[in-house]
């Protein structure tokens, strides 16, 4: 679930110290923040990015966390000045690279394991109220989240995807979202389905 108050005590003076730190003052920052294995889709995205910023100059593309591809991919694009490879940070901060994010992506691969599992870092771009391009994997087939763009996992949808995101902005109205997908509420409903079940059995509580 979602834990709103590790985003709000961020300081904005952390975020800017980022951007200046790695020269993207100026950039729109695509962010993708996690465990980079194979099953991530680091390289796809990458792909995607190349293609996107020679439509779209002012791009960047900051790729925050560890993982077993991240050797190999930060050798092969060591040339590539606006790929940054933050690598792993302190939990503490990992918030502050969700908001300096302006686009987050879901790059996944398209594997059994992953049509099983809910996209965590999902949660935390909505917490940083950031706009958010996936395929439709796992529960994002079905779900109709407001800030998140689907498009099928091919390189030039996901360039007209970001094309796209770039003129969205999070809507106030969409902050129902951090209620919604809270820890409290999630915890609070499993806490009701649990008295349910007691009452259904008669088990005395």
């Amino acid at each position: 679930g979602i834990d709103e108050s590790l985003f709000k005590k961020v300081d904005l003076v952390k975020i800017d110290e980022i951007k200046k730190n790695y020269n993207i003052n100026d950039k729109i920052i695509i962010g993708d923040i996690g465990y980079h294995d194979k099953k991530a889709g680091t390289d796809f995205i990458i792909e995607v990015y190349i293609k996107a910023s020679k439509k779209i100059p002012n791009l960047a593309l900051m790729i925050v966390g560890g993982g077993p591809e991240i050797i190999r991919l930060k050798y092969k694009y060591r040339n590539e000045k606006n790929i940054l490879f933050i690598g792993p940070v302190p939990q503490e901060e990992v918030a502050n690279y969700f908001l300096a994010t302006d686009i987050g992506v879901l790059p996944y691969i398209n594997h059994p394991s992953v049509h099983a599992r809910f996209p965590i870092r999902l949660l935390d771009f909505i917490a940083a109220r950031k706009i958010v391009i996936s395929w439709p994997f796992g529960d994002l087939r079905l779900l109709n989240f407001p800030n998140v763009i689907i498009a099928e996992r091919q390189v030039d949808k996901w360039v007209e995807a970001i094309s796209k995101a770039i003129d969205i902005k999070w809507q106030p109205e969409w902050d129902y979202l951090l209620k919604e997908l809270s820890m409290k509420k999630i915890i609070d409903d499993f806490k009701k389905q649990i008295f349910v079940l007691l009452e259904e059995k008669k088990i005395k509580y």
